[in-house]
């Protein structure tokens, strides 16, 4: 003989909804707690007033050059040979091995560091301003190349930088 109930079967959801709840807040203060940095540029005055003066004056100019890319079949690519830095014209090559890549760390290190010296010695022994580095690189630049220059110059107390457009 079978009992015929009239009673449904229920499901009670609301620990899983307080559980869902906790984690969607959880998450939301984990992703709003991100640190965000940022560089700060100082732009070049434009063509006003204080724009004309009768000296000339000497600033600091980094131009950088793109590297030489192999692109292989599959869309990747490698770098076959590292750009070169020029410091008002005079060029600083990061690597000189071209086929020894195991030594390109440390030779960019290198390069870097005399690219440092450098600036050092023209702002102190021969008066460049330390107000603003020019920056100018090469539309396929690296950015880590651009930030190692920037902190080139903050080690050197150069206060701005100007990030100037690639030639065309």
């Amino acid at each position: 003989m079978k009992l015929k109930t009239k009673a449904e079967a229920d499901v009670n959801i609301t620990a899983l909804i307080d559980c869902l709840m906790q984690c969607i807040i959880f998450f939301m203060v984990i992703l709003s707690a991100q640190y965000i940095y940022g560089v700060s540029i100082k732009f070049p005055r434009g063509g006003g007033e204080g724009a004309k003066s009768d000296k000339k004056e000497l600033r600091l100019n980094v131009f950088i050059q793109a590297d030489y890319l192999d692109r292989a079949k599959d869309g990747s690519h490698k770098v076959v040979q590292d750009g070169i830095l020029k410091l008002n014209g005079k060029e600083i090559a990061l690597v000189t091995s071209v086929n020894d890549k195991d030594k390109w760390p440390q030779e960019r290190e290198k390069g870097f560091r005399y690219l440092q010296a450098e600036m050092k010695r023209l702002i102190k022994d021969e008066g460049y301003k330390s107000d603003q580095l020019m920056i100018q690189g090469d539309m396929k630049t690296y950015h880590w190349k651009v930030m190692r220059v920037i902190d080139a110059g903050k080690a050197d107390s150069v206060d701005g930088f100007s990030l100037i457009p690639p030639p065309q």
